[in-house]
């Protein structure tokens, strides 16, 4: 039955004030309403300063083509790489 659907993109039937909202157009509508009220403009003007770090300052990390070899001769490629 999922063919017969309207709207291919699969989206449900909403509610909005008591209401079920089935149009396409008026979903969006909803949709755009909701994620456009949230705040995504960060305020950088009041970050707390941090302070100097207890921890040392980290060393450069360097890489070669050599580093590299060696440590992709090391995987084993016939173990699984974690826990399934």
């Amino acid at each position: 039955m999922k063919s017969k659907q309207r709207d291919p993109y699969g989206i449900s039937t909403m509610k909005e004030n008591g209401q079920l909202i089935s149009d396409s157009q008026r979903q969006a509508d909803i949709l755009n309403n909701q994620f456009s009220s949230v705040p995504t403009k960060a305020d950088n003007c009041s970050i707390p300063a941090m302070g100097t770090s207890p921890f040392p300052e980290a060393l450069d990390i360097i890489v070669t083509e050599a580093g590299i070899k060696k440590l992709l001769r090391q995987l084993r490629i016939h173990m699984a790489p974690g826990p399934d």
